[in-house]
């Protein structure tokens, strides 16, 4: 397919002009990647260190979204970016804009990223027929919404038509769109990499982080890294540390960071204002370097239920020599295993418990540092960045 670009210029205005930057080396790109959202996510994270790491490769990105989180970052490493702001009222024009992005860069392979993505693949199917498109599954979730439930049905059965492969990032998520009638052939599972230059053990920023909010290394820092959503827990988490705080005499901190984990969400304040210990509770929001507060802590929670994809946090915390509390959700028996601590979702008197046990193995340093120590051995072995690029690469043949 080939169109001229002149006249899509005057057809389909300005914005067109940012495909010009690309144009010498077009013949180059070997890898589209469609992705639905480039937001602060573990699934958006997890996109933008595959690209970065597949730069030699000549990959080019399309966002259905606006500029977001990573699209500065992605755009910093020197990979070329389109956010295409698409929605129901513009879906015609901007998909006409795609196609013809598309017919100019002609890709060795399509790699869509999330369901939204995997749905308008469906159409680029017809237009490109020759064209290996390779669906992407990022999540393990059932909280969701009516809509993407539909959508999944919908998927369900062009599953079986549309992709050359279907790539998921978690062995629970890939049963669980098994289960749900995707073509069970199809389906191969990559677990998401860790990138150990960033994640590792690093005492200075522990200490620099400790003495920037006043805590000595006697008290215990909990950090729980997470979106604010009904599926994260926020509020059995809360509640366990009300009880924990109020049972023992060692000083404890809880640190929230993700989106939403701030001031202006007034839901999680209300709860927070019910707990004695709540000066000791600090909301971060939305931070860059995360590895900062894993360092710095003595123990991350996980407090998913109903479903999780392949729960990044849990990797880049224990690589960093941080053990890990999670619920028995999505991959996180998997990936913590015997170094941390696994419970049951939504049990507030578990989550108690375990917070106990882990301060009771502080006591015996030798012991946590070799638990520490273990957990990184383990991330480095099983989730490496290097093993996760190597796979993607090999499936797509370039």
């Amino acid at each position: 397919m080939s169109l001229n670009y002149n006249t899509l210029l005057k057809i389909l205005g300005s914005n067109l002009k940012d495909f010009s930057k690309i144009s010498n080396n077009l013949k180059q790109v070997e890898t589209v990647f469609i992705t639905s959202s480039l937001a602060l996510g573990g699934s958006e994270k997890t996109l933008f260190n595959l690209s970065k790491n597949l730069k030699n490769k000549k990959i080019f990105i399309i966002n259905l979204s606006t500029k977001q989180f990573f699209s500065e970052k992605i755009e910093k490493e020197g990979i070329s970016l389109y956010n295409c702001k698409i929605n129901k009222l513009n879906f015609i024009i901007k998909f006409i804009k795609i196609i013809y992005l598309i017919s100019q860069l002609k890709p060795k392979v399509i790699q869509t990223w999330m369901y939204h993505a995997d749905f308008l693949s469906i159409f680029l199917k017809i237009i490109f027929p020759f064209t290996k498109i390779f669906w992407g599954i990022r999540n393990g979730s059932k909280e969701l919404k009516t809509s993407t439930k539909l959508i999944i049905s919908f998927l369900a059965i062009f599953s079986y038509i549309v992709p050359f492969k279907i790539i998921s990032c978690s062995n629970s998520a890939t049963r669980m769109h098994k289960n749900i009638g995707y073509k069970s052939g199809k389906f191969i599972t990559i677990n998401n990499g860790v990138d150990i230059e960033i994640f590792k053990n690093q005492l200075k920023l522990r200490t620099l982080f400790r003495k920037q909010y006043a805590i000595d290394e006697s008290s215990i820092l909990f950090s729980m890294v997470a979106r604010w959503s009904p599926q994260k827990d926020h509020l059995t988490v809360l509640k366990a540390f009300n009880i924990l705080s109020n049972d023992i005499k060692t000083t404890c901190y809880l640190f929230m960071a993700g989106t939403n984990i701030d001031e202006k969400n007034n839901s999680l304040l209300n709860e927070i204002n019910n707990i004695k210990s709540k000066k000791n509770i600090y909301l971060l929001g939305e931070i860059d370097k995360i590895e900062t507060l894993y360092n710095s802590a003595d123990i991350n929670i996980l407090c998913a239920k109903r479903g999780e994809g392949f729960p990044n946090i849990l990797c880049e915390a224990m690589a960093c020599g941080t053990p890990c509390i999670a619920t028995n959700s999505g991959d996180a028996l998997q990936i913590v295993g015997d170094f941390g601590f696994i419970i049951q979702e939504n049990t507030v008197s578990q989550l108690v418990d375990a917070m106990r046990r882990s301060i009771s193995e502080m006591s015996n340093q030798d012991d946590w540092n070799r638990k520490k120590i273990n957990s990184i051995d383990h991330i480095k072995k099983q989730y490496s960045m290097e093993e996760m690029v190597d796979k993607y690469s090999k499936i797509w043949g370039i």
